[in-house]
């Protein structure tokens, strides 16, 4: 079942990013470079919209943001690793090291 949502293809190991916005957009380019049917405008769009209505991180140094669109069928997933750690607010403590990163898309029930 992971396998079928995290593809090896989108997973990156080492986030330069200092920021989370920044770690997003890497997450996002990694998804979008292994496969062009997903657009990264739309993508990031799904994720900020989504971050912006509540948080997510789950546990300390573990964040899981996740966005809904329109364009793909099903559920697919992505990570990031940091190794320095991502301040992820000013009201977080600790900073992020793992984002599971989530697209939910809209799935046709009739096929």
């Amino acid at each position: 079942m992971l396998s079928t949502i995290f593809d090896p293809r989108y997973i990156k190991l080492d986030l330069e990013s200092t920021t989370k916005t920044g770690a997003f957009g890497e997450i996002i380019e990694t998804i979008a470079e292994s496969d062009p049917k997903y657009d990264r405008q739309e993508l990031m769009e799904a994720v900020i919209l989504r971050e912006n209505k509540m948080k997510t991180i789950i546990m300390p140094g573990i964040a899981v943001p996740h966005g809904y669109i329109n364009s793909v069928k099903g559920i697919v997933g992505a990570v990031g690793f940091s190794r320095a750690g991502i301040k992820y607010d000013k009201d977080s403590p600790n900073p992020v090291h793992i984002f599971f990163m989530l697209r939910r898309f809209v799935v046709d029930k009739t096929n």
